[in-house]
C-alpha cells in the first residue's frame, strides 16, 4: 500500500530460517564441518523429549536482529553450543548455574519448550523500569559479560543461562 513503511529486519532465530533456505544451510553446514573437528559434531539421539526435541532440526542456527533487541534472560536444554559471530555487535550476558534461582527461570514442562524463561518482564531486565519488588533477587545475578565483534566465536556452555544484546544490527550462526 502506499506510504506503507517496507519491512525490516526486528528478530529472526532458531532454525527455521533454514527449513524454507536448505541451500544456506548446506553450505554452512559444510564450512562448520570442516572447521570443527568430528569428535565435537552433534550427535541425534534416537528417542525426542524436551531435553533432546531440538536435535530433530538442523544442527545450525541462524541469529540476526537490527540494533536495540534484546533476547531475554532464558536457558537453552541442549549441549553446549559455538557461536560464531558473523556481523555487527552483540553483547552476552552468561550467567553460571549457581546464579539460576536469582534469575527467576520458569518452564511450562512443555515437551515442545526447548528453554527456560525467565518471568523477568523484559523492560525490566532492560533496566527501563525498576524491577519489582517480586524479582528483587535478579539484581544480585552478576553475569559474565562477552562483546562479539565480526569474526569472532564464543563457547556457550551447557546449563548456563543467557541474555543477548544487539548493538545495532548484528547476525551469528550457533552450531
Amino acid at each position: 500500500a502506499e506510504g506503507t513503511a517496507a519491512p525490516r529486519l526486528s528478530a529472526i532465530g532458531g532454525t527455521e530460517f533454514f527449513y524454507h533456505v536448505p541451500e544456506v544451510l548446506e553450505k554452512l553446514s559444510t564450512s562448520f564441518r570442516q572447521l570443527i573437528p568430528r569428535r565435537f559434531w552433534k550427535r541425534r539421539q534416537d528417542t525426542l523429549d524436551w531435553k533432546t526435541s531440538w536435535m530433530d532440526g538442523p544442527d545450525l542456527q541462524l541469529w540476526a536482529a537490527d540494533g536495540s533487541f534484546l533476547y531475554t534472560t532464558h536457558q537453552d536444554y541442549d549441549t553446549g553450543k559455538l557461536l560464531y559471530h558473523i556481523e555487527g555487535h552483540k553483547r552476552i550476558l552468561l550467567y553460571h548455574p549457581d546464579q539460576h534461582d536469582l534469575l527467576y527461570l520458569h518452564n511450562d514442562w512443555d515437551p515442545h519448550v526447548w528453554e527456560a524463561n525467565s518471568l523477568v518482564p523484559v523492560d525490566m531486565q532492560a533496566g527501563k523500569e525498576p524491577l519489582a519488588p517480586l524479582f528483587s533477587k535478579y539484581a544480585s545475578a552478576r553475569p559474565v559479560e562477552v562483546n562479539l565483534t565480526p569474526g569472532e566465536a564464543l563457547f556457550m556452555p551447557c546449563t548456563w543461562a543467557h541474555q543477548v544484546w544487539y548493538d545495532g544490527p548484528a547476525i551469528s550462526v550457533s552450531y
